[in-house]
């Protein structure tokens, strides 16, 4: 999935670059439009069933104004992160592997700076997606089988840019993530902090 998605946006950030505008008009409208955005970052779980990770994070952007105002985010983001249970269905004391983790999210922000540097605020809500493990006692042992889980997230991020010209921009960010569920994985907290940096570009 990781490298699908690397492709697909190293093919996107390529296009943009060579694209070229018809009309002023049309050209008004793709440079409010940033595509792609890739991130790498850390994450720290609140919870004593999760280790730490290393995340993916992809987004699409549309902003009303390019330096400062109001703007709109959609992300992707995925991480895996090894998790460690106690226990598992009443079945085994402890249980450990890795869990994968994706995040779809979309929300507002506002946006404030001069043409280098600029400093922004962002609100979203989503869906986590995970996988979650499931034991079940076979012959002469139990088999330990992975099932899709999914709960409501909202996360709350602060982040600064600064603008290599006036369509690209590298950035640094600072969330915090919130898991509205107290099941799984969440039973011991339900917060996350992650910090990452990366890159976005205008589509044209």
């Amino acid at each position: 999935m990781k490298p699908l998605l690397l492709s697909i946006f190293c093919i996107v950030f390529n296009c943009s670059i060579n694209a070229q505008s018809p009309s002023n008009d049309s050209s008004s409208a793709m440079e409010r439009i940033f595509l792609p955005a890739l991130e790498i970052g850390y994450v720290h779980n609140n919870s004593t069933d999760l280790l730490n990770g290393i995340m993916i994070k992809t987004s699409i952007e549309y902003r009303l104004s390019n330096v400062k105002g109001i703007f709109f985010r959609l992300n992707y983001d995925t991480y895996d992160v090894r998790y460690q249970l106690s226990s598992l269905n009443g079945l085994t004391n402890i249980v450990e592997g890795t869990a994968f983790f994706s995040d779809l999210i979309t929300g507002a922000g506002f946006r404030l700076g001069t043409e280098k540097w600029r400093f922004f605020l962002l609100t979203q809500g989503g869906v986590k997606f995970y996988d979650y493990p499931n034991a079940r006692p076979i012959e002469n042992g139990l088999a330990i089988e992975m099932g899709n889980k999914s709960a409501p997230i909202l996360r709350l991020t602060v982040g600064s840019e600064y603008y290599i010209n006036s369509k690209t921009a590298v950035t640094f960010d600072f969330f915090y993530g919130n898991v509205f569920s107290n099941e799984h994985f969440w039973n011991s907290g339900n917060g996350i902090i992650g910090a990452s940096i990366g890159f976005t570009t205008a589509l044209n």
